[in-house]
């Protein structure tokens, strides 16, 4: 991951307003690889939901909170998110980004990856269920890809589908494994 200048524009955000505990910082794929042009793509769909999650935090808070929750792997970034809204607090997104290079990624190892984090669904499921929901609902974010430009490069969304395909499948047997 690469920050671009992003920490003082989310440290004015939270300055300038009390009310928010936690900034979003999107995540831009760089890569030419089409699984990495696939999860750029992807993301372009699910700003302004909680398919993203935070990733600068008001430090009081997330001390209060408790921090992430250790036990959790599969979307421990939105732990501590979910913790600080329990709390009153809202989050918000930056315009500035992230750049998460996966340049080399491959399909097999994007599978590995989400076959490793899903030993702790469960978990994240039973104590983060209003997040869970949405994150983890495929219909979902199909809904976002056809509200948002399905039609418009079809090509693209198609790609989406067949690389979510396999990761859904082995999330799957993950769980059921557990």
């Amino acid at each position: 991951m690469e920050l671009t200048p992003v920490i003082q524009g989310c440290v004015e955000l939270m300055e300038g307003n009390p009310t928010i505990g936690a900034v979003v910082i999107p995540e831009i794929t760089v890569g030419n690889s089409l699984v990495a042009k696939t999860r750029r793509y992807e993301r372009l769909h699910y700003e302004n939901t909680y398919i993203e999650s935070p990733r600068f935090y008001r430090k009081d808070l997330a001390i209060q909170a408790g921090g992430f929750d250790p036990e959790v792997v599969f979307y421990e970034e939105a732990t501590l998110a979910y913790k600080i809204e329990k709390m009153g607090y809202r989050r918000v997104r930056t315009k500035s980004y992230i750049l998460h290079h996966e340049e080399d990624l491959s399909l097999t190892e994007l599978i590995r990856k989400r076959y490793y984090y899903a030993h702790t669904l469960r978990i994240y499921a039973t104590r983060y269920r209003e997040y869970a929901n949405v994150q983890l609902n495929p219909s979902y974010r199909l809904r976002l890809f056809f509200k948002r430009s399905f039609w418009k490069y079809p090509h693209m969304s198609l790609a989406v589908i067949i690389v979510k395909s396999p990761e859904y499948l082995s999330i799957s047997l993950a769980t059921l494994r557990k």
